[in-house]
């Protein structure tokens, strides 16, 4: 590993006056070369991890990033995502390129885990990113030393630069392959969409998004009146997100969102429109009524239910201990907020802190095969598959019935997904609304500005340049006493008078704060 003479010095006054961190002087003292031949290596660890382990991007990317500055981690960041994007098809053409190779080293270097990952690393540094291929390469070669692996150098030299070349591959390459996608999700989509569907949004799938999204609370100023501030005080291009009530649409993606206005006092944080909208379909809830939020980590959700139902008391269900207190923290001084550590399946675990009367509404963000949001997750390509998302499905199930055991009679139940699979959207809740007592399925128009289509049993959204995919249904629970031949949840007066659970709550809210309940 070769080091800057000139750069050691500089980093122990940088040591000396404490403006480096210890654990990165190494990284520092790097000659360029040797940065991105460690760029690439902790870009491997944290692939390693994400497929092996399966763990999520933002599991693996503090890790591979820990004591390096803002640019070296955003490099990193870029490059395992990027990669994950392009896995698919980057494996296909690294077997092409070894399969024109000479000598069976190049099938033993493709065939060798971490150096596969190496190879599909660097080339999306090669397409991807400022650096010049014959840096790229050079850097993949002297990683094989540092991962033990010396005897590669020649056949990764030859094999990355033959896949960067394509060679011919695009014009071979099936759908599924030049949208980078498994075999059985692109055949579902297909199905379950159409090709035409497909073909138009599925190149945005292999791209970093370029928007992001905000909730902005009334304390931090009309929508409008926030665009303005980021566009004229930040320069960052910003609009009101039309289809919501709270959103703003950044033409930009910063990745120190920390340090947008509004954010450190969460007045202001991030969510994608399609939820904002999900959200925002809830009828009103009446004074110390309870909102249930189940699988609610890691708040978005219940905070835009803060916004949208200044009258209720929210109760937010978590089954990580870590990402409950993480809730906790992130809700931190709203009064009208409980978190309970629970297994939403099991209502006894959190059934008293909705009190007596049940929730008015509940909303249920599914786990799902987060087909509709690979830009941001694409690592949910290597960890689905078809039989995943078929115990997702069933888990899916379960946990409607649990919400719907805590649903106050004429209260409201949203169930959202990620997803653009049938099975777990318009499929799921037809089943559980066939089944469900009282159970019937509210109408929802799709929401003008946004690619989405409607159908009776939900809304999907589609993924586009402005927001991400998914899927919203809405469920009403009949009166008491109501069949499912009767005026079920559809009369919005049913419940506003606040008089179910209103007692009950404020007694529940009096004697339990966040911090307490575990």
């Amino acid at each position: 590993m070769r080091l800057n003479q000139e750069a050691i010095r500089r980093t122990h006054t940088l040591i000396d006056s404490r403006s480096l961190p210890p654990d990165a002087a190494l990284y520092v003292c790097m000659s360029r070369a040797a940065r991105r031949a460690e760029s690439l290596i902790r870009s491997v660890r944290a692939l390693e991890h994400i497929i092996e382990r399966k763990r999520g991007l933002e599991d693996a990317l503090p890790r591979a990033s820990a004591g390096l500055e803002a640019r070296a981690g955003g490099v990193i960041h870029d490059t395992v995502a990027g990669t994950l994007r392009h896995l698919h098809q980057y494996e296909r053409r690294l077997d092409a390129a070894a399969a024109a190779a000479a000598g069976d080293r190049a099938w033993r270097a493709v065939e060798d885990m971490p150096l596969r990952l190496l190879m599909a690393s660097a080339l999306f540094q090669c397409e991807h990113t400022p650096a010049s291929a014959e840096h790229v390469v050079r850097s993949a070669t002297e990683g094989c030393a540092q991962l033990g692996r010396a005897w590669a150098q020649a056949p990764i030299e030859s094999v990355v630069r033959n896949a960067a070349a394509g060679r011919g591959f695009f014009s071979r390459a099936g759908a599924a392959e030049r949208l980078s996608l498994p075999a059985w999700l692109h055949e579902d989509l297909v199905s379950n969409l159409g090709a035409r569907r497909l073909d138009a949004f599925g190149p945005l799938l292999l791209q970093r998004p370029s928007r992001l999204h905000l909730a902005v609370a009334s304390s931090a100023g009309s929508p409008s009146e926030y665009a303005a501030r980021l566009s004229e005080g930040s320069g960052v291009a910003a609009r009101p997100l039309e289809f919501t009530r709270f959103g703003v649409s950044l033409h930009a993606r910063p990745r120190d969102v920390g340090s947008l206005p509004g954010v450190a006092s969460r007045r202001v944080f991030v969510q994608d429109g399609a939820q904002q909208w999900g959200v925002g379909q809830l009828s009103p809830v009446g004074a110390g009524e309870a909102v249930l939020d189940l699988c609610a980590a890691p708040g978005g959700k219940s905070r835009a239910l803060l916004l949208h139902q200044p009258a209720a008391r929210l109760v937010a269900v978590e089954r990580s201990r870590r990402k409950a207190a993480a809730l906790r923290e992130s809700l931190a001084g709203e009064g009208r907020a409980a978190v309970v550590c629970g297994d939403a399946t099991r209502p006894e675990e959190w059934a008293a802190a909705c009190g007596e009367g049940g929730a008015s509404a509940v909303v249920l963000d599914a786990p799902c095969s987060a087909s509709g949001i690979l830009r941001t997750r694409p690592e949910a390509k290597v960890h689905q598959s078809r039989e995943s998302v078929e115990a997702l499905c069933e888990t899916q199930q379960r946990l409607l019935r649990a919400a719907w055991s805590r649903l106050a009679p004429g209260g409201e139940l949203l169930y959202t997904t990620c997803s653009l699979l049938r099975a777990e959207n318009e499929e799921a809740v037809q089943r559980f609304a066939a089944e469900a007592p009282g159970a019937t399925l509210a109408p929802l128009r799709p929401p003008r500005g946004a690619l989405s289509r409607a159908q009776p049993q939900g809304v999907t959204f589609l993924p586009s340049e402005e927001h991400q995919g998914g899927f919203v249904a809405l469920l009403r629970k009949g009166e008491r006493g109501q069949g499912r031949g009767g005026r079920g949840g559809g009369d919005s007066s049913r419940r506003r008078g606040g008089s179910r659970s209103t007692n009950s709550g404020r007694e529940f809210l009096a004697t339990l704060s966040m911090q307490e309940v575990s």
